[in-house]
């Protein structure tokens, strides 16, 4: 599916230059987005699904101490458009569940959406815009803009500039990607 995504046990590691120490900045088991374009003869959802480790930066910690299991999944509609070359929207709402010590109940729960362009700005290159913002029962929220490109080096190659913005935290990021 060429608009569709599929990562399993993808493994992400930081060293903290701070406290001198190598950690986990996040685990996904499995990150799923499927985008299906809404059409008049297809009237399929688009949705996703990850499950995995993460940090909870929102709350100020970082490293061992702030990890937790996340569960996250949304189901929305997606619109192809050709004013350009090749335009995709999508918007989705979402649920979200994170289950560790760092937060004061043992677990979080909450809801809220996530909407997004896909552009083809030429054969090779894709741009991605998105957004996100999730609000807990417990008071707090994340918030997230993100800017992707990605340049197709061969069918299993690909290499991404990303800027991160998880409200507080931001990073920006060049990435190789081999899949297999």
């Amino acid at each position: 599916m060429p608009d569709s995504q599929l990562e399993m046990v993808s493994v992400r590691l930081r060293f903290d230059n701070k406290d001198r120490e190598p950690y986990i900045e996040r685990l996904d088991l499995v990150d799923i987005v499927s985008l299906s374009p809404w059409d008049p003869w297809v009237r399929q959802p688009s949705w996703k699904l990850s499950t995995g480790v993460d940090q909870a930066k929102e709350l100020g910690c970082r490293g061992a101490n702030c990890m937790y299991y996340n569960l996250n999944g949304g189901i929305g509609l997606s619109a192809l458009s050709h004013f350009g070359r090749r335009e995709l929207y999508y918007a989705m709402a979402e649920a979200d569940f994170g289950a560790a010590p760092v937060f004061d109940d043992g677990w979080r729960a909450g809801a809220g959406g996530t909407a997004g362009l896909m552009v083809d700005v030429g054969p090779f290159w894709r741009t991605q815009v998105e957004a996100t913002y999730l609000d807990y029962t417990s008071g707090a929220s994340r918030e997230r803009l993100r800017l992707v490109n990605a340049l197709r080096l061969s069918r299993d190659a690909e290499l991404r500039l990303i800027l991160d913005r998880w409200v507080p935290d931001q990073e920006a990021g060049l990435y190789f990607y081999l899949y297999f």
